[in-house]
């Protein structure tokens, strides 16, 4: 199965670098964002991502915590913080109801993919708990 994914970095290798393992993966990739703006604009546009990574240190007007925060309001897509800030603070910051993991940088081709099924597969669970009750 493969899953629609915008990748949300500031820092154009790392947005490369993720793109690549992820399409190696045969993932799709439905748009690259460097800040805050481009995402909204892009999730705005396109209805079938079903993952966001994210990154947590945006260097725009709101970082990637807030950024979160916009997007659990306005999207019921999950989050998949991504830093290379390995601090127990920045992790806990980082809890948001759609926020579905973290991964530290630098990032593994597998705990990238193993993430974003666990990701997906747990808000479609929980989405679908939702719904019964």
């Amino acid at each position: 199965m493969t899953y629609n994914i915008l990748i949300v970095d500031d820092d154009m290798m790392m947005r490369s670098i993720i793109e690549i393992y992820l399409k190696q993966q045969n993932f799709n990739i439905v748009g690259l964002a460097k800040n805050a703006k481009e995402a909204l604009e892009i999730l705005n546009e396109n209805k079938n991502i079903d993952i966001v990574l994210l990154d947590i240190y945006l260097k725009s007007d709101i970082n990637g915590v807030q950024l979160a925060n916009e997007i659990s309001k306005n999207f019921d897509i999950p989050i998949i913080f991504i830093s290379a800030d390995p601090d127990e603070e920045t992790i806990l910051k980082s809890v948001n109801k759609n926020v579905y993991g973290y991964l530290q940088k630098p990032l593994h081709k597998n705990n990238l993919r193993s993430t974003i099924f666990f990701a997906v597969a747990k808000h479609k669970k929980l989405k679908n708990a939702g719904e019964k009750s």
